[in-house]
């Protein structure tokens, strides 16, 4: 088994990691980086010309990105296949980082975006989060973030979430949502868990002036993938909030995604008759919306800032 590498750091420094993504994204990640979507095209594409644009650039190549919380790398490789080749990846969970290394070959650095002091102030082009935002959305991750862009950066935030334009995936995600405020725990951290969804996270952009970013402009880019009824129930177990609920309550989640998909195939509002050609397995095809917000840090941001 090949030896893994990683850039680690020496000093100690305090992680700031919400206990349920502690917990959660340890518990499988290799199901994460296999069940979890990746991002479209044009998202991405929107990502690297805004910031070749904001830093006077030429090519993507030029792009010195910091990426934070890369998990296992599904931004990371968008990243590179569109021309981004300076890539500092970053994510503060041990086991994202092996999953990372192994997945992909690269090394990979100890970091969490509150404390990013073994990075240079002014020393990236953009810095990239796929799917984590909501997890450090606030003003001491904002000024860290803003401390390390140059002037005029670009801060990218980017996620996929099932579209709930579609009844039967609405039915489903409702099972599972039905968890990231009431995890049946008596620890006050799993109450109220930061999800993307619940649209919180935009407002770190407004309740402080300590961060130099102007507020964020935001695009969605409709996608779709091919899935089973088990990929469905698989995409579910991957989140953090359900990855942490004891065996038998995932079970009846599991219980409950398959009866909600019978519900719909016998109403006739799903079918999976579309053989994915990868794996001849019987699909139908999930909807899925990719947003991405992009904020710029400001080229001479206010004294008070």
């Amino acid at each position: 088994k090949a030896k893994l590498f990683f850039f680690e750091m020496i000093t100690f420094r305090k992680r700031w990691v919400h206990a349920v993504a502690e917990k959660g994204f340890a518990a499988d990640t290799a199901l994460y980086d296999t069940i979890r979507p990746s991002y479209p095209s044009k998202a991405i594409d929107w990502i690297v010309s805004s910031a070749i644009k904001n830093g006077g650039l030429y090519a993507p190549a030029q792009i010195n990105c910091l990426e934070l919380a890369a998990g296992t790398g599904k931004l990371t490789r968008c990243l590179l296949k569109h021309g981004v080749s300076r890539i500092t990846p970053t994510e503060p969970l041990a086991e994202m980082r092996a999953e990372f290394y192994a997945k992909n070959k690269l090394n990979i650095f100890e970091a969490s975006a509150e404390n990013l002091s073994q990075f240079m102030t002014h020393s990236f082009d953009l810095v990239a989060i796929g799917q984590a935002f909501h997890w450090f959305a606030n003003s001491k991750a904002l000024v860290e973030i803003g401390r390390v862009l140059k002037p005029g950066g670009t801060l990218a935030l980017a996620w996929n979430l099932e579209s709930n334009d579609t009844k039967w995936v609405a039915d489903v995600r409702q099972i599972w949502e039905a968890y990231d405020n009431t995890n049946p725990t008596d620890q006050e951290q799993y109450l109220n868990i930061p999800q993307y969804r619940k649209g919180t996270w935009i407002n770190c952009f407004s309740s402080s002036t300590d961060h130099p970013f102007q507020f964020p402009q935001r695009r969605f880019f409709k996608h779709f993938i091919m899935t089973t009824p088990n990929e469905i129930w698989l995409r579910a177990k991957s989140k953090s909030y359900i990855a942490t609920l004891p065996i038998e309550k995932q079970n009846q989640i599991q219980a409950d995604i398959f009866s909600s998909l019978n519900q719909s195939i016998r109403s006739g509002l799903i079918a999976f008759d579309q053989r994915r050609p990868v794996d001849n397995q019987l699909c139908t095809a999930l909807p899925l919306l990719t947003e991405v917000a992009i904020a710029t840090s400001e080229l001479n941001p206010p004294p008070n800032k």
